[in-house]
């Protein structure tokens, strides 16, 4: 029979709950360290999907509307004006004062691909397609860019994320408007 002011916890009671406390709290320790370690990596390959669904949505289009196509080629002042680009990777000409311009960055950019519209002499902001490319992008006309005969063009763009091993590789390809 206990005393009255004996009430409270026995040291057994007390060891218990520590053991109890520790088989729970070790797994939910363990999937906090797991998940503060992956989100990282997760969201580059995020950010590698968003890329390659921009590249996607914009590239079909924008062949489908091009009347000249050149590769490493400059942008005209027409088109972009003042700001026309000494050399892009792949020059798209929708009109006379019109183009579409895909292009590696370059020096500390040199990672970024981009596509830019320009119209009558004014360069729209640069639309970022991809922030981690691990080598220039591969631009090809079917069967010749020199000539008007060309149908296709495709693109193929590598990106490489530094956190993880592997490239994350997108091709696209749009057709020309047959009229």
């Amino acid at each position: 029979m206990r005393l009255r002011g004996e009430d409270g916890v026995t040291v057994a009671d007390l060891l218990i709950a520590m053991v109890i406390t520790g088989i729970i709290m070790v797994p939910i320790a363990g999937a906090i360290f797991v998940s503060l370690h992956t989100s990282g990596a997760t969201q580059n390959r995020i950010q590698e999907s968003a890329g390659a669904n921009l590249l996607s949505s914009y590239f079909g289009t924008d062949v489908q509307n091009t009347t000249n196509v050149a590769i490493n080629a400059p942008e005209t002042t027409a088109a972009c004006g003042a700001g026309a680009m000494p050399s892009v990777g792949l020059l798209l000409t929708t009109g006379s004062a019109s183009s579409i311009s895909y292009s590696r960055g370059t020096g500390a950019n040199q990672n970024i691909f981009s596509r830019r519209v320009c119209t009558n002499g004014a360069a729209s902001t640069p639309v970022v397609l991809s922030r981690r490319l691990a080598a220039t992008p591969v631009l090809v006309c079917t069967p010749d860019c020199t000539s008007t005969g060309w149908k296709s063009i495709s693109a193929t763009v590598v990106q490489s994320d530094p956190l993880n091993p592997g490239t994350f590789t997108t091709t696209v390809q749009g057709a020309r408007r047959v009229t």
